[in-house]
């Protein structure tokens, strides 16, 4: 079955490669050598058993001739001659056995990875919980159980969503090359380090090593590519005892060390290799719905960095190493005294505060402020946006709310009307006005216009309020337009991005005057956000300076998507930009190189056809829409698409049959009832 939300969220993980710069990688065993005590901290460490070759001694599952039963598969797990061995359905649906190569990960849960001689990597759906057996571990389980995924599914284990090579590799190695061959469609994947060793975090350590054998030498940094080093502290002031303040650092400073972490600990569009500026190599996915509920909380898996740029201590400066340790990854101290670094305990741990008992669940600081969800069956994550907790939103906007996830045997009103007496004058969430803002309130869109004018908005905030003001604007469309376009000009490159991705709302006439000063942005994610809009501009309505940014930035964004083809998504985007500048005979042959990794992918066969109907031919158009429909005939997007077809070909009965399925599919697709409605009309 087809899940359009998860498939989203597999997409979008397109990771990166570390950049191969003048300094050489020399391994964690060179480090080693002077910096003792840390590595021995990561030693054993989830970074240290990231990945690792399968040996008696990494592999965690049983494998001494057990079996698991998955809906009508049975696979078998062996051991022959020190080699682990799975029999399993195969891509076309025949058992067949495969030699396991890699381990992956390590607790509460094991991956296994069998090679392939393309140089594919592939995950098995098929895991190891690694847990205790007292807390239901030491199993063989299925990470969709609730699914019946077959050979041919997007998610089964020898799809593109599980390729190791794109969507997992780098961030579990160190110094990793993908080497894809677009013309062989295969990888020649290159490691210096097969887990996330010391040089992932710090870069390549060769000048780093030649300034420590000869420190008279002046090298920035001391020879690392990237600084890990903060300014400043945290005390207390006169001014506010309750809690901490950075102290000693500029305004606004962000540490890179955040960026550093982000790379991996983000759900994100890889652009170009990082060098030391998260948003000039990624463009991190917004806290918008699916991945994320309407109030930001997390939903799917996000992977920390877009839910921390929401709180608090983020936009002050709180890095990840002053909660966890840089080299364990383990918190620095227990949950609530790690809180207590910076929220005075006298104030905030007390039942004056949190209403609980010392000591019992409700007095533990994360359990209230960062409530976890689970993923992979078993894997509970932390939502990092350190919220107040709201059963009050809950009753109305259908978010969770870390209350009811622990008094599960009482109501969400039991749980609001406890909120409401112990802090009666919480102030409102924006998710709020977006909510009244979606229903067609009267002034909601007013309301959104006000957050935005407040400086203390959270940028990941901003950025949501200005899609929801795009997708509203038709009920002040003036109002609205000026409301997002001043952010073109915002310091914070997230609301820029936010401002470009609303103004596609509006027709590009009005809205290239905002983009084109972006197509010379500091950071390529805005650049490249902007030229995608602005490809199917008029050439002939600029000036000579304005076509130029425009060319450059157009072939920055080409080279971004090229370099990245083992990726269907952003094959798809690159026949995109084909398509908008004109260039159809290129657009296919992109949006043929995603089908070559993702046959039957709906997205691709619709763009697909939609670039055939460009081209005058209908039936070929056809042919790719019953295509995408016979694979995954449970989606309402190609039935849509084949409906205009048919409106446009004249096949009345059959377009109004198939927009029909497109409703009845998609009923939250407010749009496909409207053209459906339009057509019973006419």
């Amino acid at each position: 079955m087809y899940h359009p939300f998860r498939l989203l969220f597999l997409i979008l993980v397109t990771y990166w490669a570390l950049p191969s710069n003048a300094a050489e990688y020399i391994g964690s065993e060179t480090c080693q050598n002077c910096h003792g005590d840390q590595w021995q901290d990561w030693m054993g460490s989830h970074h240290q058993l990231a990945m690792t070759e399968a040996t008696e001694s990494t592999v965690l599952a049983d494998f001494n001739d057990t079996q698991f039963q998955y809906n009508n598969i049975l696979s078998q797990f062996d051991t022959r001659d020190g080699k682990y061995y799975v029999t399993t359905e195969n891509a076309e649906g025949d058992y067949e056995e495969f030699e396991i190569t890699h381990t992956f990960g390590w607790e509460p849960l094991q991956q296994y990875l069998v090679s392939f001689d393309d140089g594919r990597k592939q995950v098995l759906n098929l895991s190891w919980d690694a847990r205790p057996a007292s807390e239901g571990g030491q199993r063989w389980f299925h990470l969709y159980p609730d699914e019946d995924i077959k050979a041919g599914d997007l998610l089964h284990w020898t799809a593109f969503t599980h390729n190791w090579n794109t969507s997992c590799a780098a961030c579990h190695s160190t110094n990793l090359e993908k080497n894809y061959d677009v013309t062989t469609n295969q990888f020649d994947t290159t490691w210096s380090e097969i887990n996330v060793a010391c040089e992932s975090c710090h870069g390549a350590g060769s000048d780093h090593l030649s300034w420590a054998t000869t420190p008279s030498e002046q090298i920035e940094n001391s020879g690392f590519p990237w600084s890990l080093e903060t300014t400043g502290g945290w005390a207390y002031t006169e001014d506010n005892l309750n809690f901490a303040s950075r102290v000693g650092a500029p305004a606004g400073d962000i540490p890179q060390e955040q960026e550093v972490c982000a790379q991996c600990h983000s759900l994100r569009n890889e652009l170009q290799t990082f060098a030391g500026s998260y948003h000039d190599a990624f463009q991190m996915s917004p806290a918008l719905e699916p991945l994320y509920h309407i109030d930001g909380q997390i939903q799917e898996e996000v992977f920390v960095m877009g839910s921390f740029a929401q709180s608090k201590m983020h936009d002050q400066g709180v890095t990840c190493s002053n909660c966890h340790d840089p080299h364990t990854l383990e918190l620095v101290a227990e949950p609530n005294l790690v809180c207590a670094q910076c929220h005075n305990p006298s104030v905030y741990d007390t039942e004056v505060h949190h209403f609980h008992p010392i000591e019992s669940a409700g007095a533990v600081c994360v359990d209230c402020h960062m409530p976890e969800n689970v993923y992979m069956v078993i894997d509970p994550r932390r939502d990092h946006s350190i919220r107040v907790p709201r059963p009050d939103l809950s009753e109305t906007l259908g978010t969770p709310n870390a209350c009811s996830s622990c008094h599960a045997d009482q109501t969400l009103a039991w749980a609001a009307d406890a909120f409401e007496e112990w802090w009666p004058n919480v102030a409102p969430h924006h998710s709020e006005s977006m909510h009244a803002a979606q229903q067609a309130e009267a002034n909601s869109l007013s309301r959104l216009f006000s957050i935005l004018a407040e400086p203390d908005t959270n940028s990941m905030a901003k950025h949501q309020i200005l899609q929801q003001v795009a997708e509203s604007g038709l009920a002040d469309p003036s109002n609205s337009f000026n409301a997002i376009r001043r952010f073109t000009r915002s310091d914070s490159v997230i609301e820029r991005q936010g401002a470009v991705s609303a103004l596609a709302s509006f027709p590009l006439e009005q809205t290239a005057g905002n983009l084109l000063p972006l197509l010379e942005d500091e950071y390529l994610s805005v650049r490249i956000a902007a030229a995608s809009q602005l490809s199917t501009i008029d050439l002939s309505t600029l000036s000579q300076s304005e076509q130029s940014a425009l060319e450059q930035a157009i072939n920055e964004t080409q080279v971004a998507f090229e370099s990245n083809l083992d990726s269907p998504g952003l094959a798809l985007q690159l026949a995109n930009l084909y398509g908008n500048i004109g260039d159809i005979d290129s657009a296919l042959i992109y949006v043929e190189q995603a089908l070559t990794i993702a046959p039957d992918w709906p997205p691709a066969l619709i763009n697909q056809a939609a670039l055939y109907s460009r081209g005058g031919d209908e039936d070929a158009a056809q042919v790719s829409l019953t295509q995408a429909i016979s694979a995954y005939p449970d989606i309402g997007d190609p039935y849509y698409s084949l409906g205009l077809l048919q409106i446009r070909t004249g096949e009345r009965n059959a377009a109004l049959l198939n927009l029909e399925r497109a409703n009845n599919l998609s009923p939250d697709n407010a749009h496909y009832g409207y053209v459906y409605g339009i057509a019973l009309y006419e």
